[in-house]
């Protein structure tokens, strides 16, 4: 479910992507890639759920292309999560 309600200057909303339990979901759609300072910022919104940045690459419209990103130690957490 996508945050059609979402205000930009309400700090307490987190990420783009409502409706996944246990995750932030931050969407970026940039002709310049940022990936650092956007990792930094789905990480900051996360408010202790897992973070996740998803990012359209250029000229890609499927959205199973995408990308996924995380940090290492919060894939880690996901998956220490998934796998008890």
């Amino acid at each position: 479910a996508r945050n059609l309600n979402r205000d930009p200057h309400d700090q307490t909303q987190r990420g783009d992507i409502d409706g996944v339990p246990g995750l932030v979901i931050e969407v970026k759609n940039q002709h310049r890639y940022d990936i650092p300072a956007w990792l930094r910022q789905t990480q900051e919104e996360s408010g202790g759920y897992e973070p996740l940045l998803i990012v359209k690459p250029n000229g890609v419209a499927h959205v199973g292309d995408w990308w996924a990103i995380q940090n290492v130690t919060d894939w880690f957490g996901l998956y220490r999560d998934a796998n008890p």
